[in-house]
């Protein structure tokens, strides 16, 4: 089936006109709503496609800029952040605002912005944020943080910054498991390559982490910190491995999270014949053109108490890439982008973690996720085995749900649709 794109800005508001008539409202936390991360309200059963199309506007509240990601809800209100900078709580069922607060402040207050931050990094959020009882937390896109703030009143109460490097972002929203947040960085030195004459290319390297948040002594803690160019592949000139959208997911019987990486930004000098020679790129895993240890558009399980990898698989071959290698209507910049450049094919999202069940292939606990080039990938959650592949997915029982992004135009709806695939094995 195919339905017309939703935009942010009026999400709160179905939400909101269909939540207000029930006495017991369910929670909605994080990007994922839960630690499957697939977007599923399974207490819902008030909205249906046959009566979607009675939704009317019950509470409007407009920011500048707009809403920069879906609200998180729990009970009568709505949490989320905006692009103007700001964090909000909306009570939508009286449609006031509870509280307003300015994220802009908090990364300031916690360092002053560099040049290179003002102009590609934001003072602002674009996460859903977690709920833990009295605390709420988000992330920042400038500085990286993850803040810490008072679920009532917005005050701020501590924040920790994930990765320090000048250009690190948080663009997905942590998990909240067992008194423990779970976030990867990704970063906009991407954009700064090719739009900053001199730039040198490049630094960032994306980690995964793990925090936990005292709420007596008010501390954010790293329990642990893993990079995404491990040990034994620390040749300089390795950079990227981004860890960008949605929220990573969790499977509890192995006790393990899951999430997925980007492409690479630069290589070292000695792996630059790889950006030229077409045949030595062919082999997507332990080829001589991408080491072992270079976390490249992968799907990772990490242990959830230590952050060990269990399990990896890189799905493609050398992918370097910035924007100096020819971004919308730019021309390739072949002093910063030697070489052929990569097809910049990320992991937009976190896998979605799938319980087995009659609907998933041989039965198994799957990983489902999908890349930037339109491939959707199946991988058994025990360990790097892709049992079957085809922006974000959707889960629901026998449905992935999944946008098109750029294939065929619909008649009806434009270019950009919502579809989904029944049963898994499709």
């Amino acid at each position: 089936m195919c339905l017309p794109p939703v935009l942010w800005s009026l999400v709160l508001i179905a939400v909101a006109c269909c939540a207000s008539g029930h006495k017991k409202h369910s929670e909605w936390s994080g990007w994922g709503a839960n630690i499957f991360n697939n977007r599923w309200a399974t207490s819902n059963s008030s909205i249906s496609h046959s009566n979607a199309g009675t939704l009317h506007e019950s509470c409007f509240v407009q920011f500048p800029n707009g809403v920069s990601a879906p609200p998180a809800i729990s009970g009568d209100m709505a949490y989320f952040p905006t692009w103007n900078g700001r964090f909000v709580a909306v009570d939508y069922k009286t449609c006031q605002v509870h509280w307003n607060i300015s994220v802009a402040d908090i990364v300031t207050d916690y360092a002053p912005l560099t040049a290179l931050q003002v102009n590609y990094t934001r003072v602002a959020s674009r996460s859903t944020p977690q709920i833990d009882g009295s605390v709420l937390y988000f992330t920042t896109l400038a500085h990286a943080l993850v803040v810490a703030v008072d679920r009532g009143t917005g005050a701020h109460l501590a924040s920790i910054q994930i990765n320090p490097h000048e250009l690190a972002s948080l663009t997905m929203s942590p998990t909240f498991y067992k008194g423990k947040l779970f976030i990867g960085s990704s970063s906009q030195e991407e954009f700064a390559a090719g739009f900053t004459p001199g730039y040198v290319c490049c630094s960032f390297v994306g980690n995964m982490a793990a925090v936990g948040y005292d709420k007596s002594a008010r501390q954010f803690k790293t329990v642990w910190n893993v990079s995404m160019i491990t040990a034994g592949s620390t040749l300089p000139g390795w950079s990227g491995n981004a860890i960008w959208g949605s929220q990573p997911s969790i499977d509890e019987a192995r006790s393990q999270v899951f999430v997925a990486t980007g492409n690479v930004y630069s290589v070292p000098p000695e792996y630059e014949s790889c950006l030229t020679d077409t045949d030595a790129n062919v082999t997507t895993t332990n080829s001589t053109c991408l080491p072992e240890g270079v976390l490249q558009e992968a799907v990772i399980a990490l242990d959830l108490e230590t952050g060990a990898i269990k399990w990896s698989r890189v799905v493609s071959p050398l992918d370097s890439w910035t924007t100096a290698c020819g971004f919308m209507a730019l021309p390739l910049n072949a002093a910063v982008c030697p070489g052929t450049p990569g097809p910049d094919a990320d992991f937009g999202m976190a896998p979605t973690f799938v319980p087995a069940s009659m609907w998933t292939p041989k039965g198994l606990d799957i990983v489902v996720v999908g890349q930037k080039n339109g491939v959707i990938h199946t991988f058994s959650a025990r360990n790097n085995l892709e049992v079957n592949f085809h922006g974000g997915v959707a889960v629901q029982n026998d449905y992935v749900m999944f946008g098109t992004g750029q294939l065929r135009r619909s008649k009806k709806y434009g270019r950009r649709r919502l579809c989904a695939i029944g049963r898994m094995s499709a």
